[in-house]
């Protein structure tokens, strides 16, 4: 049996002109899943911190800002959000286009917060993280010489005697954190 094949041009090939559309044809079809995205980045860069300029985020950010700038060929711009502890921007990070063009150069304990402390109106275990710039947070918890609390437990056990006054670097620093998960605890 002889199975014949349906081309939308004539059969069979005859001349050049259909060889070559064909051709043409056969290429473009396979070239078609060739295709590659745009070279990143396309244009500037934002970075944006969520605080006012002069803190540690601010001046993190300042200090990549010029090696990323001549690393990547591209205008790399600071962009100081600050508000509701930082909420304003992270929401305005959250809301950009997952594109590489806009970053976020945030502390985690202020990550933390805006979700637990102020109840941000977007999920931050959806960002991306890409590197640690600071390091490592180290807290500690501290009591005069002379106190009889020498332990978390003597701590819990105590404030459920009576209400424990705590000091720390503001409402959403890790200190701050730490605190209420130990009065949560308690």
């Amino acid at each position: 049996m002889i199975l014949k094949m349906v081309f939308p041009f004539p059969t069979p090939i005859s001349d050049r002109r259909d060889a070559r559309f064909f051709v043409e044809l056969l290429i473009a079809c396979v070239l078609s899943g060739c295709a590659q995205e745009a070279r990143y980045p396309q244009g500037p860069i934002h970075i944006v911190v969520p605080h006012d300029p002069g803190g540690v985020v601010d001046t993190s950010a300042r200090l990549i800002q010029p090696y990323l700038q001549k690393y990547v060929g591209v205008p790399v711009v600071i962009d100081n959000m600050p508000g509701a502890g930082g909420n304003i921007g992270r929401a305005y990070v959250f809301r950009q286009p997952p594109d590489g063009h806009t970053l976020l150069v945030n502390l985690q304990p202020s990550m933390s917060a805006g979700q637990i402390v102020t109840g941000a109106k977007f999920d931050s275990l959806k960002f991306t993280h890409i590197y640690n710039i600071t390091g490592h947070n180290y807290d500690a918890i501290a009591v005069p010489t002379a106190s009889p609390l020498k332990t978390i437990e003597d701590i819990r056990k105590a404030s459920q005697a009576h209400p424990l006054t705590t000091a720390g670097g503001g409402v959403g620093t890790t200190n701050y954190i730490l605190a209420m998960l130990l009065k949560e605890k308690a």
